[in-house]
């Protein structure tokens, strides 16, 4: 883990530039400039993911069109905080947050843990890379008939059942 210098200097730099930013009126970059601004008030529970660790970093590394996160936090002592701000529906955006933390954790070997965090202009929804799609999508009295699922513990398994869920969401609408 980078030494406490570094970390606040980077910290200072990226809170600086998006807090100064003042040009940009994109509603998506307000919200990271909200998140910035207000994460420890808005979500106690974050409190000690103190330091900004970086800003729209590559979700593959070299390839920007695989996508670009906006946020990461850190407490300096391995726990990351991935966060994504977005102005679309909850679901997708919970979604989007627990694939990029997957793929934070391939580019970065120092986690002790990852956490999450999916941010609309509605609300500020909390995540682990330990949930699933499919958990998103199922109401709390219907969870009982999906328990069994939950103890799937294969990686692969999970990206099964979750690339499965994507795939077949649709079936029965309409």
């Amino acid at each position: 883990m980078r030494n406490k210098k570094i970390l606040k200097h980077r910290d200072n730099t990226i809170r600086s530039y998006i807090i100064n930013r003042n040009w940009d009126k994109n509603p998506e970059f307000l919200i990271v400039k909200e998140v910035i601004n207000h994460l420890a008030e808005k979500m106690p529970q974050f409190r000690e993911y103190k330091y900004a660790y970086d800003y729209e970093w590559e979700v593959v590394q070299g390839r920007t069109d695989k996508g670009k996160g906006d946020l990461v936090f850190t407490d300096g002592l391995g726990k990351f905080l991935i966060v994504e701000c977005k102005k679309k529906d909850p679901t997708e955006l919970r979604k989007q947050v627990i694939d990029y933390m997957k793929a934070f954790k391939k580019i970065n070997s120092d986690i002790k843990s990852i956490t999450g965090l999916a941010v609309n202009s509605e609300s500020w929804d909390y995540t682990t890379d330990e949930m699933s799609f499919w958990k998103f999508e199922i109401e709390d009295d219907e969870m009982k008939y999906y328990k069994f699922f939950t103890d799937i513990s294969d990686p692969n398994e999970i990206d099964i059942r979750d690339n499965f869920q994507v795939r077949y969401k649709d079936i029965g609408k309409g």
